[in-house]
């Protein structure tokens, strides 16, 4: 008896495409062909195509499956790395998911970093686009801190966010006086904080220019204005004192 691929195929629980495939890639031997040029094939494949569809099924990569003239020595060895490899995938769509909920409880967009889903709500855009900027290279001590700093966010943010481009001197100079000794208490509880770039997974001075970068661009001109002198005014002599 001999099949052809449409009969191999469906006999075997797969597609024609897949076992073209699966002759082009060296897993299934090719078979004779009939003198009208069409394929024959014949008992051993069918067994060779069903084994390679019971592993398929087991989430054995193709590249991992034995071509069909090789011989698994060890296979518990090959069954036992599977099994390790399935184990860290089904950890990590459990975290998936974990996150997943997280989200859709908060109702936020799902390209939040992270661990911020459940603080994000209230910020502005430019707030987003620094936190997803920092969570791509501080390390999780760090953006531990800064999640704690945004869940513990002050009515002078919502000042800043609001803050008309118009603004005078004196408006700005009001709110940065009222800004500094928040920013203060910030850097004495989370002093990894003032100094972030240090604790980045890249390069210090990648992770500062980009840190800065993303600042210059999502704050509005007054907005950097306003952060800039409380930043002076936490450095002058007389903040410290």
């Amino acid at each position: 008896m001999a099949w052809s691929t449409r009969q191999l195929a469906r006999l075997a629980g797969t597609t024609e495409k897949a076992v073209r495939y699966y002759h082009e890639i060296g897993l299934l031997s090719e078979p004779d062909r009939e003198p009208n040029g069409y394929k024959r094939y014949e008992v051993a494949h069918l067994i060779r195509l069903i084994q390679i569809v019971r592993l398929v099924d087991l989430c054995v990569p193709l590249s991992q499956i034995p071509a069909a003239d090789d011989v698994d020595d060890d296979p518990e060895a090959s069954v036992r790395a599977l099994d390790a490899e399935l184990a860290s995938g089904i950890e990590r769509m459990q975290r998936i998911r974990s996150e997943l909920a997280v989200i859709l409880h908060h109702r936020v967009p799902w390209d939040v970093p992270q661990g911020f889903a459940e603080v994000v709500k209230p910020l502005s855009a430019a707030d987003r686009g620094v936190i997803t900027v920092v969570s791509g290279m501080l390390d999780a001590d760090v953006l531990g801190n800064i999640k704690q700093l945004v869940a513990e966010r002050d009515p002078t943010d919502d000042e800043l966010d609001a803050i008309p481009d118009d603004a005078s001197d004196a408006d700005i100079e009001r709110l940065a006086q009222r800004m500094a000794p928040i920013i203060r208490d910030y850097w004495r509880r989370f002093p990894a904080v003032a100094d972030a770039a240090a604790h980045a997974c890249v390069p210090a001075p990648v992770a500062q220019e980009a840190i800065d970068t993303a600042f210059a661009q999502l704050y509005r001109p007054v907005q950097l204005r306003v952060l800039l002198l409380a930043n002076d005014i936490l450095r002058s002599p007389r903040s410290r004192d």
